[in-house]
């Protein structure tokens, strides 16, 4: 409900007469709502293997990455591979290619 309420053209429009002095305090407050929210909602790396990187190999890619996910999660199955990146601001994840292989790795490494 939050994300259409915010994604309303008013809304939109709404903050953007906002002084950036008030306007990113509020867009702070917001996102805090929404990541408790989120919290309470773990990721399905299945469905998103089902709906996002299936349709992707059908295509012909042996690898699919998507992020804004918030959490790092990995699959391989039969010679495919499917990367959520996670974030950088509490998780620290990414994917690295070496030699070929791609692995989702953490910072720092340990």
């Amino acid at each position: 409900m939050l994300k259409r309420v915010i994604r309303h053209p008013a809304s939109v429009a709404l903050y953007q007469l906002l002084h950036p002095d008030i306007g990113i305090p509020l867009a702070h407050l917001v996102s805090g709502w929404s990541r408790r929210a989120r919290a309470d909602r773990p990721l399905s790396g299945d469905r998103l293997w089902s709906e996002i990187a299936t349709p992707r190999f059908q295509e012909g890619f042996d690898t699919v990455m998507v992020g804004h996910f918030h959490h790092p999660w990995e699959r391989r199955e039969g010679g495919r591979t499917f990367f959520v990146l996670g974030d950088w601001m509490e998780s620290f994840t990414y994917v690295v290619l070496r030699d070929g292989a791609f692995t989702l790795e953490t910072w720092p490494a340990g």
